[in-house]
């Protein structure tokens, strides 16, 4: 098959997959037709998807390169298109938490995707490809949201109906995954070519670098909506890794096994050794793992502040915070000043105690038009900060430094802290089990926390360097 093929269908996958009409509006969704409180909404339904990508995550990301992508592609459309059959279909609490298992289960998924076109296309398509994925998935958003908000604006649809055309489109994802072509294996031998010139190798490490960052833009917008906007891709932690692979001997003895561990353990620290990858890496692994619980449970709170009398606009605001944020992400590349010489205290001391402020002002102001206000400029804000901060850990990545490993494992430690922190204060058996708006206090708080706790920590690490 032809490669532009391929990358017509991977696109087309990407817009169907995120054509959602009834995302902005599912928590009202549930509320009206499935007659599920607040509390068992945001309580008992919503957590099961935090904990679900968790630990799908861990065995998709080793098994995504030995089953060669496509296989794992299929899982994310299955599981997505069971996942609506769910919330169409299903009455019962237990269905509904079964339909956010299956919801994870397509989120973790979506590494596949995002990577997917990388084994199948030659290395010197990777920056168009990504620049076609990242359109197809922003297109499929924006489509979504619009037209769910003008069916329901002008009184054409319901809730049931967005939903049952989300199920709908969402089937042709199945076909599409049939027709995708396996990758070849001996594509990822490309990796690694000890008789190519150092200029050539020098360029491969360009495009790897600018494969990395545009995953990580990637994952930072898509991914985060995809707490309930949704489906994100995660990073490809096991792509550096399959490079260990490949610097080993063909054939290794047990008694090799041990050195061979101190060499990746090695390869593991390395790269958080780096004072500024360490620092920015925390930095960002907090802010992240705040911001996903936002993304998860911002309607039950426009839901909560909304009067009985105001007319809901989520899929409006969610297609304008989409095109915003696509738009800072994207202009964030030609910033030409030099952050690494700031003072990174100061840049996170003062990035995080405004996103505090935010996020306490959309409970005091106890307003749903606020709220929504709020809600984008917290998304631009934090997309803007991300952006440099990715910047900032790959530039000071050595040149074979391990791209797809730090961020992703960044992103995994992210998701840990955000199960961590769901399952003490937002899940109905927790431990504290806080009401909507003692949530957002909370984020708010930890945020604040952070804006002193991280620069602290840096300080320590350089005195104890000394």
């Amino acid at each position: 098959m032809h490669w532009k093929i391929t990358v017509a269908l991977a696109c087309s996958f990407g817009v169907i997959k995120k054509f959602r009409l009834g995302s902005p509006f599912l928590t009202s969704f549930l509320k009206a037709d499935k007659n599920f409180t607040s509390a068992q909404v945001y309580g008992e339904i919503y957590p099961f998807w935090t904990y679900s990508n968790f630990l799908a995550l861990i065995p998709i990301l080793v098994l995504t390169d030995l089953v060669r992508y496509k296989p794992i592609v299929a899982l994310e459309a299955v599981s997505l298109v069971a996942c609506w059959l769910l919330l169409v279909f299903g009455t019962t609490l237990g269905q509904m938490q079964l339909m956010q298992i299956c919801f994870g289960i397509s989120t973790a998924s979506g590494i596949a995707y995002n990577t997917y076109l990388y084994a199948v296309v030659h290395k010197k398509h990777y920056k168009k490809v990504t620049s076609y994925l990242r359109m197809a998935t922003m297109v499929g958003k924006f489509l979504a949201f619009c037209a769910g908000q003008v069916l329901i604006s002008t009184g054409i649809g319901d809730f049931m109906l967005l939903n049952q055309l989300t199920l709908f489109v969402s089937s042709s994802l199945i076909p599409i995954v049939l027709l995708l072509p396996m990758p070849k294996k001996q594509q990822k031998d490309e990796i690694v070519d000890n008789n190519k010139l150092p200029t050539e190798q020098q360029q491969q490490n360009d495009v790897l670098l600018e494969r990395n960052l545009n995953e990580i833009d990637q994952h930072k917008l898509d991914g985060m909506d995809d707490n309930k906007n949704n489906n994100g891709e995660q990073f490809d932690a096991k792509k550096t890794l399959d490079q260990f692979e490949i610097e080993q001997p063909k054939s290794v003895h047990w008694t090799d096994m041990r050195s061979i561990w101190t060499k990746i353990k090695t390869k593991f620290l390395a790269p958080y050794q780096n004072r500024v990858v360490f620092h920015w890496s925390l930095y960002s692994i907090v802010i992240t793992a705040m911001l996903y619980q936002v993304q998860n449970y911002i309607q039950n709170l426009w839901d909560f502040h909304r009067k009985a009398d105001e007319r809901e606009w989520n899929g409006f605001v969610e297609s304008i915070n989409t095109l915003l944020n696509t738009l800072v992400v994207f202009l964030a590349q030609f910033v030409s000043l030099k952050w690494a010489e700031y003072r990174s205290v100061v840049v996170c001391c003062v990035s995080t105690m405004s996103m505090a402020w935010l996020l306490y002002a959309m409970v005091h102001f106890d307003s749903l038009f606020a709220d929504y206000i709020l809600y984008i400029v917290l998304y631009m804000y934090y997309n803007t900060l991300n952006a440099i901060s990715s910047n900032l850990i790959a530039t000071h990545l050595s040149p074979n430094g391990a791209y797809g490993l730090v961020f992703g494992i960044n992103s995994f430690v992210a998701l840990l802290l955000q199960s961590v922190v769901t399952l003490l204060i937002v899940d109905v058996n927790g431990a504290f089990a806080l009401s909507l708006e003692a949530q957002f206090v909370t984020y708010s708080i930890c945020m604040l926390a952070s804006s002193f706790a991280l620069p602290a920590l840096q300080l320590l690490v350089k005195c104890g360097k000394k």
